[in-house]
């Protein structure tokens, strides 16, 4: 009994201990963790500041890297080894053996499968590190970059020793094939080398294309799979002749010249545009991917290498393996316009001879607003508040719809801390749903609950309600249908009832206490009201007669008003 209440105690005082000695760096946070080849560490930078956090042990010669949300993967290349790190505490928790020389990294979060190239194996290692079995594959000579296709069925493996790139299956983690030059590659008329020193290697969200850095040719190559996605479960090898350049399952669809040495690719969140890293110039290559050239070139530090892109997509973050330090570049992806498009905003000193190959930027998004509440304010405006519930949020972003099975759209981006907002200028009788979610570097939050309010009606503003003398009448009530169904529905309309609202009023009163007036605007409505029927009958095909109906309305609208000024100028008002 008594130990095992000592045994207790000791528990939390550790407990205790590592709150104290290992505080988490934020609730909510992206992170550029760079690995410090010749220091054994990892420097830890905060994106929103690029303020450095202090460094992380790790083994020696760390190399590539990979995060999951909740952990960082460290290949170390001296020692053979992969460090497993707590993101939240930046603790070593774990350590796996691996192969000779590990350098490339990439993460399944489907299977939980990491993958491994072991230069000096030749090999990769696959590990279950949630049932922890490891185990391994041979693949091309010296294997470097490891790149996992965002649908987690294919892992590409860069051979910089035999000029090849592996594909390994993610269902059973086996070999699907080994390209090389002439090899299973349909050249699509050209007669270009497509491997030569591969090194990194990155694939578009469809999976379709795989992008090969080559460092030999100072070649980016772009070879397509849609040839084996087409053919999905029914794929079969024996359809094609392994040395025919013209037929191959994978194509070579474009290759671009960049600078001298490069080592890393990264594509922004578009696919817009693919960035290379060039070892030997110490530059940036930007590649414009609607027209495969290089629209711009970047000077960075010395021997660039390790490229990573915020979730943001707003900055990249470039690791100069020669004089230790990171250059931050700003690509206006937003198009906030905070900085000249790809300016280096900032220099921030590293370890020993830094590397980070692979995705280094990690962190988790802030925690959701709640207990949103919207209430009407007047006849057109909304009041919103809500709970904040972050501490590290860039701002808010507020979204707004106006049908229950419409698009949100962003309406408003807040300074953080914000809890309430103010939307104006609404249309009457419409129902506005609203939603909030906070936003950093790594990308939006969770939304609040959805929440709406409805505007009312204007009562008295209508020349049609003025001229039938009830808000209810059969030819009033026509005009509404219409006005909700097509007129609301489109931008156009929409500028239209906000013009007719605004100017509408005093017409309408002055056409209620005139009996011959009212008489006249009923039977100058009839035609409006009479195309008004027709399309509310037969439905989108009347949508050319909108032209006409607008002019209807307009020209009723003017000679309205002209009659009441008309009037006013009669009886002295004016």
């Amino acid at each position: 009994m008594k130990k095992s209440f000592l045994s207790l105690i000791l528990f939390f005082c550790a407990g205790f201990l590592i709150q104290i000695c290992c505080p988490e760096y934020s609730y909510a946070a992206a992170f550029a963790f760079i690995t410090n080849n010749g220091s054994n560490t990892i420097t830890t930078v905060k994106v929103h500041d690029n303020s450095d956090q202090g460094f992380i042990n790790t083994g020696s010669g760390p190399f590539g890297i990979t995060t999951n949300g909740s952990y960082i993967y460290v290949t170390n290349s001296l020692d053979n080894t992969v460090s497993v790190i707590n993101m939240s505490y930046g603790t070593l928790v774990n350590t796996y053996n691996v192969g000779a020389a590990p350098k490339g990294i990439a993460y399944n979060p489907d299977s939980t499968y990491l993958y491994i190239a072991n230069s000096n194996d030749n090999s990769v290692s696959f590990i279950n590190t949630g049932a922890n079995i490891h185990e391994t594959i041979s693949v091309g000579a010296s294997p470097l970059g490891v790149a996992l296709s965002p649908v987690n069925d294919f892992v590409y493996v860069t051979n910089n020793g035999d000029d090849s790139l592996s594909i390994i299956s993610t269902n059973d983690n086996s070999l699907f094939v080994t390209l090389r030059d002439h090899y299973y590659i349909n050249y699509s008329g050209s007669d270009e080398t497509v491997f030569d020193k591969p090194f990194g290697v990155t694939i578009g969200s469809s999976g379709y294309s795989i992008y090969v850095v080559n460092s030999g040719s100072n070649t980016l190559k772009i070879l397509s799979a849609a040839n084996v996605y087409s053919a999905g479960d029914s794929f079969d090898w024996s359809n094609y002749d392994a040395a025919d350049d013209t037929q191959g399952p994978y194509v070579l669809s474009s290759s671009v010249d960049v600078g001298n040495d490069p080592r890393c690719v990264v594509l922004n969140h578009d696919e817009t545009y693919a960035y290379v890293t060039n070892y030997a110039d110490n530059t940036v290559s930007v590649i414009d991917l609607s027209n495969y050239t290089v629209s711009d070139t970047i000077s960075v530090g010395h021997g660039p290498l390790g490229i990573s892109i915020t979730p943001s997509g707003d900055y990249l973050y470039v690791v100069n393996n020669l004089d230790n330090t990171v250059s931050v570049i700003y690509t206006d992806f937003s198009g906030q316009g905070l900085y000249d498009k790809n300016q280096v905003i900032a220099t921030v000193d590293v370890g020993n001879l830094p590397v980070s190959f692979g995705n280094f930027i990690g962190g988790s998004v802030p925690k959701a607003p709640s207990g949103l509440v919207v209430s009407l304010v007047g006849d057109s405006g909304a009041d919103l508040t809500w709970t904040d519930n972050s501490d590290d949020e860039i701002y808010f972003r507020v979204y707004r719809r106006t049908l229950a099975t419409g698009t949100y759209s962003e309406i408003a981006r807040l300074d953080p801390g914000t809890t309430e907002y103010s939307d104006s200028e609404l249309l009457q009788s419409t129902n506005y749903y609203y939603m909030v979610c906070a936003y950093n570097e790594m990308g939006n939050s969770s939304f609040t609950n959805e929440a709406y309010v409805t505007t009312p009606l204007h009562s008295g503003c209508f020349i049609a309600t003025a001229a039938y003398g009830s808000l209810t009448e059969h030819h009033v009530q026509i005009l509404r249908d219409f006005r909700d169904r097509f007129l609301l529905k489109a931008k156009v309309g929409r500028a239209f009832v906000n013009f007719y609202y605004k100017y509408s009023p005093p017409i309408a009163d002055y056409i209620s206490r005139h009996e011959f007036l009212r008489a006249v605007i009923r039977i100058c409505l009839l035609p409006l009201i009479g195309i008004s029927w027709i399309m509310l009958s037969i439905g989108p095909v009347s949508i050319f007669l909108l032209p006409v109906l607008f002019i209807l309305l307009l020209i009723i609208l003017v000679k309205a008003k002209k009659k009441l000024i008309t009037a006013l100028f009669k009886t002295g008002t004016v």
